[in-house]
């Protein structure tokens, strides 16, 4: 599953935003959910963890909800506090429990605290920079400035964190804070509890993942040295409960349906209504079986997601789609047609990343019974004569590229270049331009019949329709970059 990929990380992040167990669980909830939600907004114009990197640091930076956005630390105050403790004077509070083991709870505890020191925005810097070991770009990106802001930004934070370290801490400096003898005064002050401890028991991420992010700190500035004891933890088997809880749950069946397994479309429901619908092309029939339509077209929906999924593989500009925008009525406009049957007997859709629109150009499916259905690409619309005439002008110039997409042995293979064409090369256009044949088109598309077998096997198909609309990309690239400055005219 997408999302428990990359829970690990987003508690991890939580933890060290927030510096509390507790605060980490509840936000790290938020953000999966977020996340789940907003899938679909993903298009694939960065990697899948710059997207969830974005989306946490995002929701951290505004999480009011935590115990220090109540209670705000500073280096002065953290100062103060290790400097005129009296930690002698604290009973022993350690309730048998190992001062070791309580030790290293409180180190662990400590650095996450030492962090809610440090404004948001620096906070995020140096989790990002040091503890993930983002690429500077990546980084930049996510906190949306330039590399060169975010390098600067880290190496003072870096130096800043350094700086109290070195002054305070006695396990990575030379001040006089040991762990062991604070244990008490921690526990005291409700830092730590000896009967619930978060980080020693915590499950914690392959010690070689530890090691490899250890070294490549070390190799990018030898600060990182002072933070080589951040253990990367999983998150609590609680928030993980909770999680699956609500991937099961009944309201998240889109998302379900989006990522819901080929077998289980039922192609042939989608053959039978349409075969129906087109013996029976009648108002009073279409109505009288009105949940039979709703069946199919539910079954439509489910095997385009599925294919758009696919086709997202080698073209993500049409993920953000949903499968309603992409698909046509089946209502017919009779004004002005001699066939006054109300319906089409078809299914279609056209995968673009502007919808339905006709341009720019993308991918066209129509499902219809009696060896009718096809997969198609290019510019069907030849009403528009500005389209038209730019892409003319775009051959004219960039006649090589042209002939190289058409004569490619995959796409000769399976398709031909097909339009309404005139009789004569148009006027203004050279008559021995060798594509002249192609200057006469008013329209550029190409077609691949499917077979009615070939449909009731909806594994086989979807994959095979993507492998065909992968050959067909570059005669849409194509199309589209001429078209590229083109605007719909406005109704």
């Amino acid at each position: 599953m997408l999302i428990a990929s990359v829970q690990d990380i987003v508690f991890n992040m939580s933890l060290r935003m927030l510096g509390t167990f507790a605060d980490a669980e509840d936000a790290t909830q938020d953000i999966l959910l977020k996340m789940i939600t907003h899938l679909s907004s993903f298009r694939g114009e960065s990697a899948f963890t710059t997207w969830v990197f974005r989306i946490a640091t995002n929701h951290l930076k505004n999480y009011k909800k935590h115990m220090f956005a109540k209670c705000p630390l500073n280096f002065a105050y953290y100062g103060e506090d290790i400097e005129n403790a009296k930690i002698q004077d604290v009973p022993d509070l350690t309730q048998n429990v190992e001062k070791d083991i309580l030790a290293e709870e409180l180190k662990q505890s400590c650095t996450n605290v030492m962090l809610q020191c440090l404004d948001v925005e620096s906070r995020c810097i140096f989790i990002l920079g040091t503890m993930f070991r983002l690429d500077s770009r990546i980084a930049a990106e996510v906190l949306e400035m330039t590399p060169e802001a975010y390098r600067q930004r880290l190496s003072r934070v870096r130096k800043k964190m350094a700086e109290f370290l070195g002054q305070y801490c006695g396990a990575y400096g030379s001040g006089k804070c040991n762990c062991k003898d604070r244990v008490n005064y921690a526990i005291q002050n409700h830092r730590i509890n000896p009967l619930q401890l978060d980080y020693v028991p915590a499950a914690k991420i392959p010690i070689q993942t530890t090691v490899d992010v250890k070294n490549a700190m070390e190799e990018i500035d030898d600060l990182s040295q002072d933070f080589s004891f951040c253990k990367p933890y999983a998150s609590p088997e609680r928030t993980k409960h909770l999680i699956q809880e609500f991937l099961d749950s009944t309201q998240l069946s889109i998302i379900q349906n989006a990522y819901r397994r080929i077998y289980s479309m039922n192609t042939q429901l989608i053959m039978d209504y349409l075969s129906a619908l087109s013996m029976n092309n009648n108002r009073e029939w279409y109505h009288a079986n009105k949940d039979d339509f709703k069946r199919a077209n539910r079954e439509f929906e489910n095997l385009l997601q599925t294919l758009m999924l696919e086709i997202g593989k080698f073209d993500s500009s049409i993920l953000h789609n949903t499968p309603k925008d992409l698909t046509f009525k089946i209502v017919r406009d009779t004004r002005f047609s001699h066939d006054k049957s109300p319906y089409l007997p078809a299914f279609r859709a056209h995968i673009s990343a502007q919808g339905k629109l006709p341009v720019p150009v993308g991918y066209y499916l129509m499902i219809k019974p009696g060896g009718q259905s096809f997969l198609g690409g290019g510019l069907f619309a030849d009403m528009f004569k500005d389209a038209t005439a730019i892409v003319r002008d775009f051959i004219v110039q960039n006649g090589n590229e042209w002939e190289n997409i058409i004569q490619e042995p995959s796409f000769v293979k399976h398709f031909t270049v097909q339009g309404n064409a005139l009789k004569n090369v148009p006027a203004g256009y050279d008559k021995e331009h060798p594509q002249a044949e192609y200057l006469k088109y008013k329209s550029w598309y190409l077609e691949y019949p499917i077979k009615d077998e070939e449909l009731r096997d909806a594994e086989l198909f979807v994959t095979k329709a993507a492998e065909l609309f992968q050959i067909m990309k570059p005669f849409n690239d194509y199309l589209n970059k001429a078209l590229a400055g083109f605007q719909m005219p406005s109704r």
